[in-house]
């Protein structure tokens, strides 16, 4: 049920193991993994973004789409204790406005982030995780958003989430 909604969000149906998109294209169960996407963004125009499944351990992305499962799942703080930049989430002030204010937000709209696969579709992003030590990713939301950027910072070997607007 989980699954159709969520394709149902990014113009999709399913009906058995195939998925078909919006116009009718239909392709199988794992066409989706790995690849590119077409994204159509509210200015009426399409680009192309990276889908992203199955990262490995550490990595960005999957900091990412554990982060969207967190949050979307109401988890928030065990989100703020494995994801959240320490000096953003460093004393129970800051933790109670990033619960309030921030996390809550972000529920609201991590389900059209969260792809039905649980991957995410990378439009772009600045900087190189391997050289550098902050690095913005951008991601689809759905076709009512220009793509979510959020940053991430990396401390002592690990990447944090410093800012995000999923």
């Amino acid at each position: 049920m989980r699954m159709a909604m969520q394709l149902k969000q990014v113009g999709f149906s399913k009906i058995g193991g195939a998925v078909i998109l919006l116009g009718g294209l239909c392709v199988g169960p794992g066409a989706l993994a790995g690849g590119t996407q077409a994204v159509k963004t509210p200015l009426g125009t399409t680009i192309q973004a990276e889908v992203v499944s199955n990262p490995p351990e550490g990595s960005i992305e999957k900091q990412i789409i554990e982060s969207l499962k967190l949050i979307r799942d109401g988890q928030f703080d065990k989100w703020m204790d494995t994801y959240c930049y320490p000096s953003r989430c460093d004393s129970e002030i800051a933790r109670a406005q990033m619960k309030n204010f921030n996390l809550s937000t972000a529920k609201k709209s991590v389900a059209k982030c969260l792809q039905a696969d649980d991957s995410i579709w990378v439009t772009s992003r600045k900087g190189d995780p391997a050289k550098d030590e902050i690095v913005k990713v951008f991601i689809s939301c759905g076709e009512n958003r220009m793509p979510a950027p959020s940053s991430h910072n990396k401390l002592k070997g690990k990447w944090y989430v410093s800012q995000f607007s999923w």
